[in-house]
């Protein structure tokens, strides 16, 4: 992804402060990614969106006997692409991300502890000091665990509004200072 998106410069940003080589490119080319990610040697890849997943794995002759370095792949998508993401590649973990620019970027993440039935139907726990709670739009109380619901979010890295704009701030901040997302989960 372009270094200009909180998706790839967040990665960035913590390869970098680990001492550990960041690979981009300029533009999303499918076959030249695989290459780049063959010729480097990557260990760990951030295609995040189906767009990018897709591209990757629908490539013609592709197989995942060509990067055998890779261990790690993170994604934000459905079930049904993680295990095809899974069935392409037995040997790398997949984890799975939940994030937005207005939250500077993910905000929650997959661990190595979690199965691969939870990685592929979840997006993980949220960081150290970011709340997360799934809401009934309509009531604004908390929904019922298993109910679909808005996901909302607050604290480290949560933006704190739209630069001279008021109301719009406060149409997607509440006086609590919980982001309605408008994203549904369970």
């Amino acid at each position: 992804g372009p270094l200009f998106h909180s998706g790839s410069l967040g990665p960035a940003i913590g390869a970098w402060a680990a001492g550990i080589t960041y690979t981009t490119d300029l533009y999303f080319d499918a076959p030249r990614a695989l290459a780049l990610i063959r010729d480097e040697q990557t260990t760990t890849i951030w295609p995040w969106f189906p767009a990018i997943v897709l591209g990757l794995l629908e490539q013609p002759g592709f197989d995942a006997v060509h990067l055998p370095h890779l261990r790690r792949i993170v994604l934000i998508t459905s079930s049904a692409l993680v295990e095809r993401v899974l069935q392409r590649f037995p040997d790398a973990e997949i984890l799975q991300g939940c994030g937005m620019t207005e939250t500077a970027g993910i905000f929650g993440l997959s661990g190595v502890q979690d199965s691969p039935a939870e990685r592929a139907t979840t997006q993980g726990k949220a960081y150290p000091g970011i709340a997360v709670r799934i809401v009934d739009p309509q009531s604004g109380q908390d929904a019922a665990p298993g109910t679909i619901g808005e996901i909302r979010g607050r604290g480290d890295g949560v933006r704190e509004g739209d630069y001279k704009d008021p109301e719009k701030t406060t149409a997607t901040l509440d006086a609590q200072g919980w982001l309605h997302t408008g994203d549904l989960y369970v």
